[in-house]
């Protein structure tokens, strides 16, 4: 089992062409098989795409794993950096506790920031000095770009993520399972 990223950009447009498998406040989480589960099946549009570069069947067990964090969600490098490396940390984390073995075959996975951590400053009267701003929609205001409650609330905000993704998935496996048979039929 290994964790592999997604660095082209063909990679990112097969992905989100899916629609998201989870959502949090600030996340949104896409999936997709990187080959056909069976070798009678069509894969997915855009799995060429997603297969490695040498060609070939990807190893079972393994995960691809990418995170897009736009400037407009995250305008300093440091919070994306420090969203990324939480992106891929959570990721290897699950994937060491086996939490991608339910999963049939080799999937891709793309989490996307989709709204900020840091509330909107709003410049004060006093030669455009920001004034401070209390927390918007509930959500804590952070000290810094940086700082380790952000990474708390980011790491917490990924788990859910992939529980809520992981959840989506077994409820997609049970209801695709035929009943078992009532009784005998004459």
């Amino acid at each position: 089992m290994k964790l592999h990223h997604l660095p082209s950009r063909p990679q990112f447009q097969a992905l989100l062409a899916q629609p998201a498998v989870a959502r949090t406040a600030h996340f949104a989480l896409y999936r997709m098989p990187v080959r056909a589960s069976s070798a009678s099946a069509a894969p997915p549009p855009g799995a060429a795409a997603l297969l490695p570069v040498g060609g070939g069947e990807p190893p079972p067990g393994d995960i691809w794993i990418a995170a897009m964090l736009p400037k407009r969600w995250a305008r300093k490098a440091v919070t994306r950096n420090l969203i990324r490396r939480q992106v891929y940390a959570v990721a290897l984390s699950r994937l060491q506790r086996g939490a991608f073995d339910a999963m049939p075959q080799p999937m891709a996975y793309l989490v996307r920031l989709r709204s900020s951590f840091h509330p909107p400053v709003k410049a004060s009267a006093a030669k455009g000095q920001a004034a401070p701003v209390q927390a918007t929609r509930g959500y804590p205001v952070f000290c810094s770009a940086a700082s380790a409650a952000l990474r708390q609330h980011v790491r917490q905000q990924l788990e859910k993520l992939f529980d809520r993704a992981a959840e989506q998935a077994t409820n997609t496996a049970v209801a695709r399972t035929p009943p078992p048979p009532t009784g005998a039929q004459p």
